[in-house]
């Protein structure tokens, strides 16, 4: 059971951070301001990958396995955190509505395709 929802899960997460990285990110990248940003999310889409891909060859079936959790829910909790109270609230002083329903028709397109 734990095996087919981590599948789960990694897939929708990679499919997610795919999106940012082909849309968000490289704008992001443009911007002097959210340079830094952009590099310090792509890292942690990095390290999120690293612990997923590690902890899907662990044995599931441990009581010590959800424990193994812990520290890729730290970086997605600080990732979202980032991306909810830094990036969201003042998309508008970096992207027009346009930009912003732009890049989201892009982003959508790319987690419907995977």
């Amino acid at each position: 059971m734990r095996e087919i929802a981590l599948k789960e899960v990694m897939q929708n997460i990679y499919t997610h951070h795919k999106a940012e990285e082909l849309t968000i990110f490289p704008k992001m990248m443009q911007i002097p301001e959210l340079r830094g940003l952009a590099f310090e999310l792509e890292v942690e889409h990095a390290d999120m990958k690293q612990l997923f891909e590690t902890l899907k060859t662990e044995r599931t079936d441990t009581e010590i396995w959800k424990y193994k959790l812990i520290p890729i829910y730290d970086i997605m909790h600080a990732h979202w955190l980032k991306e909810e109270e830094t990036l969201t609230p003042f998309g508008l002083d970096y992207f027009s509505e346009a930009d912003w329903t732009q890049l989201g028709q892009h982003f959508d397109e790319i987690v419907h395709k995977s």
